[in-house]
């Protein structure tokens, strides 16, 4: 298939990133301060390459429903801005973007469907984003190694985009501070982007500088910042477990907290968990940005997944998207479902404080091996210097409502019916 010619005005770029279209390297590091425009250049090097080779792009992030807006909208804002809305077939369900000239097709994947992510072939080039959320070394350079052209072909490159939170985490440590040939490191901050209002802006982080110098100095000026993990709780105050530590069918139990309907929403997380001996064991959470719909069909078949019952409580936050879940969820399934109406005016540090007694304690137990783990524990143990607290809001909910659940006085030996019986029959 023959690849198609494409002019494009320079000025349609960032200047500071043009040079970047030039690199031959494997690994192009776009990383900075906010609003620096990296994720809007790395939108537009993927839509080039499409048109400059036949193979396939792959677009990667830690958790896949956190793509549709983040890159996916920024890819179909370039064609769109480009008007090259002709050029390409665009679909939602599954995201999925075709170059029809080249047969060139983004392919969009996550890290917390690992199946999916090795089961690709015929990559070309690749884009992940936001990649300071991937905590596992072993789990990038697992991908990386599965990344290889055949004699003759064009090098795979790979766009990384992040900003420079956590000094110890591993993108520093095996690519910043060890010199590479394979490797192109470009750091722009706010000051390199054109397109913004830079006075604006920059009186928004005058702010941030007063109340937080650390991430003053990783969002404006690009600097590796440190995360001041334990500040509410630290790792080593959780425990393991294997499903044979404790007695099987026990029930098993929902907590969500919803981030529907709310503008530049956070991401909404559910967390499944079982009592027992007083304790807090967690089997899985779910992190998830996809819209109400399709939220819906996720929650209910990572229910089935995690064994979820009629004994299972399903508990949602108290507040509008909470009163949506639960009539939709009453009216299609019959899942124990119960608003949850958070504690007085309690700030989401002061609840997070108020359940970090337990977790000291020894009382909260992760399933070992989990691929949620890593970042779970990341989030809660930065919490409150990181940008995302979903996944702390869910961990002091579950605390707090542990002892109103009352899973311990159940007798398994009292339980007549199948744990599973009215859910397995419906179709998910």
């Amino acid at each position: 298939m023959e690849k198609p010619k494409l002019k494009i005005k320079s000025d349609m770029f960032n200047p500071v990133f043009l040079p970047i279209l030039d690199r031959k390297e494997r690994y192009l590091h776009l990383f900075g301060g906010r609003a620096s425009g990296k994720s809007v250049f790395a939108a537009q090097w993927v839509v080039l390459k499409t048109f400059k080779t036949l193979k396939n792009g792959l677009i990667f992030r830690q958790v896949k429903d956190t793509l549709h807006d983040s890159v996916y909208a920024e890819i179909l804002n370039i064609i769109d801005e480009w008007e090259l809305k002709d050029y390409f077939h665009i679909t939602k369900s599954p995201l999925r973007i075709r170059n029809k000239k080249t047969g060139s097709e983004l392919i969009f994947r996550g890290f917390d469907d690992p199946n999916k992510l090795k089961s690709i072939s015929n990559i070309g080039f690749a884009w992940g984003e936001e990649l300071l959320e991937l905590q596992r070394l072993s789990e990038f350079q697992d991908l990386d190694s599965s990344l290889r052209e055949a004699k003759g072909e064009d090098p795979i490159q790979i766009v990384m985009t992040y900003n420079p939170l956590d000094k110890e985490h591993w993108l520093n440590k095996e690519f910043h501070q060890t010199k590479r040939d394979d490797t192109f490191l470009h750091l722009s901050t706010y000051r390199d982007n054109h397109f913004l209002n830079q006075e604006e802006f920059q009186k928004r982080l005058e702010t941030l500088k007063a109340t937080n110098p650390n991430k003053y100095n990783v969002y404006a000026n690009g600097e590796w910042g440190q995360v001041q993990e334990g500040e509410v709780f630290k790792k080593e105050w959780f425990r393991y477990f294997k499903a044979s530590d404790i007695p099987e069918g026990l029930p098993r139990h929902f907590y969500t907290d919803s981030a529907h309907g709310q503008e530049n929403s956070d991401q909404t997380a559910s967390i499944c968990w079982s009592e027992y001996q007083n304790n807090m064991y967690v089997w899985s959470v779910m992190v998830s940005k996809r819209p109400f719909t399709e939220w819906i069909r996720q929650y209910k078949s990572w229910v089935k997944e995690n064994n979820g019952s009629t004994l299972s409580i399903h508990r949602v936050e108290n507040k509008a998207s909470g009163f949506e879940i639960e009539d939709v969820l009453r009216t299609e399934t019959d899942f124990n479902i119960r608003l949850d109406k958070l504690p007085g005016k309690d700030s989401k540090r002061m609840r997070a404080e108020a359940s970090a007694p337990t977790v000291y304690g020894g009382r909260v137990y992760l399933l070992e091996g989990g691929f949620w783990v890593d970042g779970f524990l990341y989030e809660v143990c930065a919490f409150p210097d990181y940008k995302y607290d979903d996944q702390v809001d869910i961990l002091s909910s579950m605390v707090r409502v542990s002892g109103s659940i009352g899973g311990e006085v159940i007798d398994l030996e009292d339980i007549e019916e199948p744990l599973t019986a009215g859910l397995m029959e419906r179709e998910f």
